[in-house]
């Protein structure tokens, strides 16, 4: 555990032990009074870890409406009657 995090997990220790506000807390460290919060949350259900970040879970793409081969055949169909040479 780094200094940083050492300090860090101190203050918030005083934030939950009501010996400092939360918006002091957030200007020492430099986070707002939500995230002083959130911390506070996360301490007081993991303990005396370290505040680390979790990483977002990745977003994934959306499904496919169709296959592949069904839509180049899907606008070759329907445009053929706008474009004569379309789909040849």
């Amino acid at each position: 555990m780094s200094t940083k995090e050492i300090d860090t997990l101190k203050i918030i220790q005083d934030v939950i032990e009501k010996r400092m506000k939360q918006h002091r807390a957030g200007s020492l460290l430099k986070l707002s009074t939500r995230q002083v919060r959130r911390l506070c949350g996360r301490v007081r259900r993991e303990g005396q870890r370290p505040p680390a970040r979790t990483p977002r879970p990745a977003l994934q793409s959306p499904a496919p409406v169709r296959a592949a081969g069904q839509s180049a055949r899907y606008r070759s169909h329907n445009l053929s009657g706008l474009w004569p040479d379309i789909g040849q």
